[in-house]
């Protein structure tokens, strides 16, 4: 009999918890420690299909990167995704951004996925930056291709810097805090999923390289190697892993 615990503990050796920033929420944030679980879901957010997925598949958890609760919650009723959740006895666990700084997590997976070579973690970016190199140097626009075709990305969008790049930086999700120390180290490219208009300002008066993959396509590598943990560890459980963005480019 496998329970929530156990899954909670596999997660926390690989990733733990007590990584995670000060803002953050995430662990066990709905259901119960000793629930058994025989069917897990495994997604980047929790939308009102996972959780359909989950109910037409009987699934007794769900393992999330992003927190179903994120933001304090007065109420929870009928139409909140946490009610209904309770109400189909589903557990959550959701592992953030312990999961971003861990070691062989979403940065260090980024990282792998680009093909990224000497890879090790950039100082001044709370543990989650990467940095390394490519095997050949090449213009951002080439690079830029390349991250969209790895990523399977529907698209990127590209400050292109006067450089041909060979150092980069990667930042899973939103990197609009790290642009400055990838400046200061000298980086030719950070690679990121979304930043604030002012962050790409700063891309083009400093004359670096940024390409945005979209905060979906440089995070969803780690939901399957949250996959193969799973498979490797809990083989009497069936996994199901949702990777789809609802949204098109038109």
């Amino acid at each position: 009999m496998i329970t929530v615990q156990d899954i909670y503990q596999k997660i926390n050796e690989m990733s733990p918890f007590s990584l995670a920033m000060g803002f953050d929420n995430c662990g066990l944030l709905v259901g119960t420690p000793n629930q058994t679980v025989s069917q897990c879901i495994i997604a980047l957010d929790i939308t009102n299909e996972v959780i359909d997925l989950a109910i037409a598949k009987k699934a007794d958890l769900i393992i999330t990167h992003h927190p179903i609760i994120f933001h304090a919650m007065k109420t929870v009723t009928s139409n909140e995704r946490v009610f209904k959740l309770i109400q189909n006895n589903i557990s959550v666990i959701s592992a953030h951004t312990n999961l971003d700084i861990a070691q062989d997590g979403v940065n260090d997976i980024l990282a792998k996925r680009l093909s990224l070579q000497d890879v090790r973690v950039l100082e001044n970016c709370d543990g989650v930056v990467r940095m390394g190199n490519l095997q050949h140097p090449m213009s951002g626009t080439e690079f830029a291709r390349e991250v969209k075709e790895k990523l399977k990305a529907k698209f990127v969008q590209v400050v292109n810097g006067s450089k041909e790049v060979k150092s980069v930086a990667v930042c899973g999700g939103s990197g609009d805090d790290y642009l400055q120390s990838v400046i200061d180290a000298n980086i030719d490219v950070l690679v990121t999923g979304e930043v604030d208009h002012d962050v790409v300002i700063d891309a083009i008066n400093n004359d670096i390289t940024l390409i945005c993959a979209g905060h979906h396509y440089t995070e969803a590598p780690v939901l399957y190697m949250l996959e193969n943990l799973m498979k490797t560890h809990f083989s009497s459980i069936s996994i199901c892993l949702y990777d789809d963005l609802k949204m098109e480019v038109i």
